[in-house]
């Protein structure tokens, strides 16, 4: 009820004031809201809160820009790790990063590092890991933002079938629960 009233807009109005963006973070994704996660994801790069910016961006599966993100923050070993799981065509670029940066620090371990366009045979499957990642690009670029925030309330109604979130009375336990986290932060 509480988010079919609109009464969420109470709660968004109170966080934005309060410029507490985790709690804006915890009110766009309950209610899928992709627009206001995209909004947050800007508001979060300009204020410095890289990991809410990082969420934010994650959530709305765009892989590039939290791997740029990571790579602006200097979280290369964070980025490297990243272009490996979701983005592997990018490893040896952030590799290649990484090595200049840690050369500073540490030459052995630079030299250490591997790079999947020179020693493929040290990465299993590399070759699968890319054309998964083509196929899932091509699907995730042809799903427009309206597809996404409908993937979103999905998500959300699975979740409450599954009995992940209440099912009765759904609007009383978002209430408490957003009134639980604004009561931890004072």
């Amino acid at each position: 009820m509480l988010i079919t009233s609109n009464g969420s807009e109470w709660f968004e109005e109170c966080l934005s004031q309060a410029m507490d963006l985790s709690g804006l973070l915890l009110i766009y994704s309950a209610l899928g809201d992709a627009k206001g996660i995209a909004k947050l994801a800007s508001l979060a790069k300009e204020q410095g809160k890289n990991n809410v910016a990082f969420f934010c961006l994650f959530l709305l599966g765009k892989f590039d820009d939290c791997l740029q993100l990571l790579v602006d923050s200097n979280c290369i070993p964070e980025a490297t790790l990243m272009a490996r799981c979701y983005l592997p065509s990018k490893v040896s670029e952030i590799v290649a990063i990484w090595k200049k940066d840690l050369i500073k620090v540490n030459p052995k371990a630079a030299e250490s590092l591997a790079d999947p366009e020179e020693y493929s045979n040290l990465f299993e499957d590399w070759q699968v890991a890319l054309a998964v990642e083509s196929n899932t690009t091509q699907n995730r670029n042809g799903q427009g933002g309206k597809e996404r925030q409908r993937h979103f309330q999905i998500s959300a109604l699975r979740k409450r079938h599954a009995g992940l979130m209440p099912r009765q009375n759904g609007s009383m336990w978002l209430k408490q629960m957003l009134t639980a986290c604004i009561l931890m932060m004072i």
